[in-house]
C-alpha cells in the first residue's frame, strides 16, 4: 500500500477492502456440541432404543398396537390375488340352507350325505368335513353320512374335537362312536387366538386322547390326503387377499345349490364343507384392521383353507427378526438426536420430525407389497419420538446454558442489540472454536506502572474506573467486544461474536476515539484527582483468527488466539518505539476508506519473519496542511532511497502529528538507513 493511497491524495482508485470470512466449521449444523455432547447422545439414543424394544414386548397396549400394524401392513398392503384359489372349493352350511330343512341342529346328515356323494360323482379330489357328528340324530340318516364318507377313494377328513375344546366326555364318546368302522383321517378344529382373540396360527395338532396318536389339525390332515406334509409345530397363518380386499379368497357355494351346479367347479379340488353362519363358528381375523370386525370376522372352515392353501403352497408368515429390530430402532434413535442436532426453525424441525416418521412408515410397509421382509415398527418409532423428545431437552438445557454464558459473557461488553441477537439465535454463537477474519485492538497507558505505585490505591481505583468505563463505551459504540483487562491494557475484537464486515474500519474509528478520549482524560485526571496520566497508546491488525471459549469448563473464556493477536499486541507496544499514539497495520489500513493514514515504516517485529507495513490515522483536514505533504514527500524519498530526505523529514513542523515519525526516520537515516524498514527486535 503506497503512502500516497494511504493518505488519501491519490483519489483515482480505493484502496482495495479485505473480505470477511463467515464461520467456518468441520460439523456443519453441529457447531455448539462438542465430541463428548455427540457421544452422550449416542449413548441415550441406545439407551431409549432398548427401552423401547423392552416396552413393545412386555406392555400388552404396545405389543398389541404392534401386531395391528403387522396385520394392517400383512393384508392391506400385500399383493393380492387377481383370481380365488385355483385348488379349493369351500362348500358351506348358511341360513338359506337351513331354511330349506325341517329343522337347524344338528345339521340335517342326509343333506351332508347327498352333498358328499355330490361332490364325489362330480370329481372332486378330498373332502374335508368341519362339521362335528359329537351327537347322534336319525339312525338312517347318521348310516347314509357314514356310507358316504366311507365311498371315496382318499379317505375324507373329518372335524375331531376333545376335552380341550370343550368336549364333555359323553360328547367325546359320541364322536369316537360315530366313526367307528368308517374309512376317515381325523382333524382337529382347534383355532388358536391371541390375546386380543385373532386368529393368526395354524394348529399342528396333538395326541389324542383315547388312541394315544398324534392327530393333525384339521388343515395338516387335508394337506396330507393330497400328499403334503405338514409340520407338527405351530406356524403362522399368512393370509391370502384378493386385489378388492373385501372379495372372498375361495369359491363358495351352498350346500343346497352343489347338485345343480356344474362338475367343473368341483373337479379335481379339494372342498371344505363347514358352516357360514352369523352366530356360530366366526372368528377374527387380521383382515379385520382393514375390513372392520364383522366383515374381518371369518367362518372356521374359510380359516382352515386359508391354512391349508398355505400348507399346499409352502408359503410361510414373515416375522419380524429381533436382531432386525434391535437394529433398526438404535439407527431410528440416532437419526433422531441427528436431526435434532441441526440448527434450524423449531416449526421447520417438526415437519422434518413429521416426514421421516412418514418416509420410515412407507420404507418398512413398501417391501410387503413386494414379499419382502417384515420390518419392526413400532418400536422404532417409539424410540425415534423418544429421542426427538430427550434430544430436544438436551439440546434446550445446552441452549439455556448457552444463553446464560450469553449474558455472562457479552452482557457488558459488547453492544446489546447483539447481546439480543444472540440470545434470539444462540446457535450464530460457536464456542467450540472457529476461525474467522476479525480485527484485535489493544491499549496501553504509558508509564501506567510508574504511576499507579505513587497514589493511593483508593485513588487509582477511582481515576481507572472511569478510564475503563470511556474506553469500553467507545468500544461497544464502535461494535466491538471486550475481550479482557490485562492491568491497565484493554483488548477489544471487532468481527466477533457475530460477524461485523467493516470490522476493520470499526476498529479503527473507535481507536481514533479513544485517543482523543484518554487525551481529555488526561486533562481532567490532572485537574479533578490531581494525577498525572501518561499517553494511551493502541494497536490494531486484521486478520485470520481462532475464536471460541479457552480455559476449560471451570474458567470459561470467549477470547481470540493466534498469530492476529500478538501482532495487534506488537503494533501496540511499536508506539513507544515510533512516537505515536495508534499504530495500524495495512491489513486493517486497506479497509478504512474514510480515514487519512500516515505512513510510518514497514516494521520487523519481535519474533516475526514477514514485515508489516504500518500506519497511524490523522483527521481529515490534515492533508491539506503543509506539515502533510512534508512528510509525504519525505517519506516517497526515503522509499526510493534518495538520502536528501533526511533534510525533508527535518523541515515537518515541530508542533505536528508527524514530527516525532519524521524524527524517528531523520535519526535513522543518519545511522545509514535508506529505506522505511524498521527493525523492532525488542517488541
Amino acid at each position: 500500500m503506497s503512502e500516497a493511497k494511504a493518505a488519501g491524495a491519490s483519489k483515482t482508485k480505493s484502496a482495495p477492502t479485505a473480505k470477511t470470512q463467515g464461520p467456518k466449521r468441520t460439523l456443519p449444523g453441529l457447531g455448539d456440541f462438542n465430541w463428548k455432547d455427540l457421544v452422550t447422545l449416542a449413548a441415550i439414543a441406545v439407551a431409549i432404543a432398548g427401552i423401547s424394544i423392552a416396552a413393545v414386548r412386555n406392555l400388552d397396549f404396545l405389543s398389541i398396537a404392534e401386531q395391528w400394524l403387522i396385520d394392517f401392513r400383512l393384508t392391506a398392503l400385500s399383493k393380492g390375488q387377481p383370481e380365488p384359489h385355483p385348488g379349493i372349493v369351500v362348500v358351506t352350511i348358511t341360513e338359506e340352507t337351513l331354511a330349506t330343512l325341517e329343522y337347524r341342529q344338528p345339521v340335517d346328515r342326509d343333506l351332508l350325505a347327498d352333498t358328499i356323494n355330490q361332490l364325489r360323482a362330480k370329481g372332486a379330489q378330498v373332502v374335508g368335513v368341519d362339521l362335528l357328528f359329537d351327537q347322534p340324530t336319525i339312525k338312517e340318516k347318521d348310516d347314509a353320512l357314514r356310507a358316504a364318507l366311507n365311498g371315496w377313494p382318499v379317505a375324507p377328513v373329518v372335524a375331531w374335537a376333545g376335552f380341550e375344546e370343550g368336549l364333555t366326555r359323553k360328547q367325546a364318546q359320541t364322536l369316537e362312536g360315530f366313526f367307528e368302522g368308517v374309512r376317515v383321517r381325523r382333524g382337529y378344529v382347534t383355532l388358536e387366538s391371541d390375546k386380543d382373540g385373532t386368529i393368526r396360527a395354524i394348529y399342528p395338532g396333538r395326541e389324542d386322547e383315547f388312541t394315544k396318536q398324534f392327530e393333525l389339525g384339521f388343515p395338516g390332515a387335508v394337506a396330507a390326503q393330497v400328499g403334503a406334509n405338514p409340520p407338527r409345530r405351530t406356524i403362522g397363518l399368512n393370509y391370502l387377499t384378493r386385489n378388492k380386499i373385501s372379495e372372498p379368497m375361495f369359491l363358495r357355494y351352498e350346500a343346497q345349490l352343489v347338485p345343480v351346479l356344474p362338475p367343473e367347479l368341483f373337479k379335481d379340488k379339494i372342498v371344505l364343507i363347514g358352516a357360514d353362519l352369523p352366530d356360530a363358528d366366526r372368528h377374527r381375523t387380521p383382515l379385520a384392521t382393514v375390513l372392520g370386525h364383522g366383515a374381518g370376522s371369518l367362518p372356521g372352515v374359510v380359516i382352515h383353507a386359508q391354512a391349508l392353501s398355505q400348507l399346499l403352497d409352502g408359503r410361510t408368515l414373515p416375522r419380524v427378526d429381533r436382531t432386525t429390530e434391535i437394529l433398526l430402532t438404535i439407527l431410528s434413535a440416532l437419526v433422531a438426536m441427528a436431526l435434532i442436532l441441526l440448527e434450524t426453525k423449531g416449526w421447520i424441525k417438526a415437519l422434518a420430525v413429521a416426514f421421516v416418521v412418514g418416509l420410515f412408515v412407507a420404507i418398512v410397509s413398501l417391501p410387503l407389497y413386494f414379499s419382502g421382509p417384515l420390518l419392526p415398527l413400532v418400536a422404532p418409532v417409539i424410540a425415534f419420538l423418544g429421542a426427538v423428545t430427550v434430544g430436544s431437552l438436551y439440546v434446550a438445557g445446552r441452549y439455556r446454558d448457552k444463553k446464560r454464558f450469553i449474558r455472562d459473557a457479552f452482557g457488558r461488553s459488547t453492544d446489546a442489540k447483539v447481546v439480543k441477537q444472540l440470545l434470539e439465535d444462540p446457535s450464530a454463537l460457536v464456542t467450540e472454536g472457529e476461525t474467522r477474519e476479525l480485527t484485535l485492538l489493544f491499549t496501553d497507558m504509558e508509564n501506567f506502572t510508574v504511576m499507579s505505585e505513587s497514589i493511593d490505591p483508593r485513588l487509582l481505583v477511582s481515576v481507572m474506573s472511569r478510564y475503563f468505563e470511556g474506553i469500553c463505551e467507545l468500544v461497544i459504540k464502535n461494535g466491538g467486544t471486550i475481550d479482557k483487562f490485562i492491568g491497565d491494557a484493554v483488548v477489544a475484537i471487532f468481527g466477533a461474536p457475530l460477524p461485523l464486515p467493516d470490522h476493520g474500519s470499526a476498529a479503527v474509528d473507535c481507536a481514533m476515539a479513544i485517543r482523543k478520549f484518554t487525551e481529555d482524560y488526561r486533562e481532567i485526571a490532572q485537574k479533578e484527582y490531581g494525577v498525572k496520566l501518561g499517553p494511551t497508546r493502541i494497536g490494531v491488525h486484521s486478520g485470520i483468527a481462532i475464536i471460541g471459549n479457552f480455559g476449560g469448563s471451570q474458567r470459561d473464556n470467549y477470547t481470540a488466539m493466534g498469530d492476529t493477536v500478538n501482532t495487534a499486541s506488537r503494533l501496540e507496544s511499536a508506539n513507544k518505539f515510533l512516537g505515536t499514539q495508534i499504530c495500524v497495520s495495512e491489513a486493517t489500513a486497506r479497509q478504512c476508506k474514510r480515514v487519512i493514514f500516515l505512513p510510518l515504516g514497514t516494521l520487523r517485529l519481535k519474533g516475526k519473519q514477514s514485515r508489516i507495513d504500518a500506519y497511524t490515522p490523522v483527521d481529515k483536514d490534515s492533508s491539506a496542511l503543509p506539515w502533510f505533504r512534508t512528510y509525504m514527500d519525505a517519506y516517497r524519498m526515503l522509499r526510493d532511497g534518495n538520502t536528501a530526505a533526511a533534510e525533508i523529514f527535518a523541515k515537518v513542523a515541530p508542533d505536528s502529528p508527524a514530527a516525532p515519525i519524521a524524527a524517528m526516520h531523520a535519526k535513522r537515516m543518519q545511522s545509514g538507513a535508506r529505506d522505511p524498514v524498521v527493525a523492532l527486535d525488542s517488541v
